[in-house]
């Protein structure tokens, strides 16, 4: 016959807080103390196919202790479970975007001309290559259109 006791302690467990604690403390113990416990569970069918690296005594160098002690180191045992390890992926390699190319920077042309002249003090003809190019405006600044007919560096 159930008790009250057991009768809550079922009914707790069967509460999500209770199956949450449940599976900590299962975790917890296995890591604790799980070679212990599994080593008592469970049983090595063949133990000529797993055995494990002989113990080595390590003797501790004398101290101001009354009593000697030693260390016993064991080499770690890697467990085989028969199923193939695949190997690594190959590292991700992409290319770097190409660099977009930079624009050349256009010169500054005066907004007077139908041909870029650049924006200085003065500017004659016999400076630039350009000829028979029309003034915008009627503004002409550098005083290259000397007949005043629109068409600046005339050519004969």
């Amino acid at each position: 016959m159930a008790t009250p006791l057991s009768n809550r302690l079922v009914a707790f467990l069967k509460t999500p807080l209770g199956i949450t604690l449940s599976i900590v403390l299962a975790v917890v113990a296995v890591c604790c103390c799980g070679a212990t416990v599994l080593g008592v569970l469970v049983d090595d069918p063949d133990p000529k196919e797993s055995q494990s690296p002989p113990s080595t005594v390590v003797p501790v160098p004398e101290t101001a202790s009354p009593t000697p002690t030693e260390v016993v180191t064991t080499p770690p045992v890697v467990p085989t479970t028969g199923v193939p390890v695949p190997p690594a992926p190959p590292p991700i390699t992409t290319k770097p975007p190409a660099p977009r190319p930079t624009p050349s920077p256009k010169p500054a042309c005066h907004p007077n001309y139908s041909v870029c002249l650049p924006i200085v003090g003065d500017l004659d003809c016999g400076e630039i290559s350009q000829r028979n190019f029309r003034v915008i405006g009627g503004n002409d600044p550098y005083r290259l259109d000397a007949d005043n007919d629109g068409i600046a560096c005339e050519q004969n």
